[in-house]
């Protein structure tokens, strides 16, 4: 069983809530890493995910220290696109309410 590790590190512009964690973690630049299985026995190279980590900021001032979470695929690809509609609704996000009387 061949597994290999690809790391990438993503930015979310607003705070967010991923997976199974009741807390929001702040805005900023996170370590993703994506561990993938070949699949055996087909005519050409394949793999598939098997593991997602998110490695998140410490709760305390020390940088070094991080914190990881298992997340699926899926979670993080949601807390992406949360992420990047927060941009299109600006407004709603600073709580302003325009009203126009015609």
């Amino acid at each position: 069983m061949t597994i290999r590790t690809s790391s990438k590190s993503v930015i979310f512009k607003h705070p967010f809530k991923i997976g199974t964690l009741a807390e929001i973690q702040p805005a900023g630049s996170y370590k993703v890493d994506t561990d993938e299985e070949l699949i055996e026995g087909l005519s050409f190279v394949a793999y598939k995910r098997v593991l997602t980590v998110i490695h998140l900021h410490s709760k305390n001032k020390i940088r070094s220290l991080t914190r990881a979470l298992t997340v699926t695929a899926k979670e993080l690809k949601e807390a992406l696109q949360n992420d990047r509609l927060a941009n299109d609704n600006i407004l709603e996000d600073l709580h302003i309410d325009y009203q126009f009387k015609g």
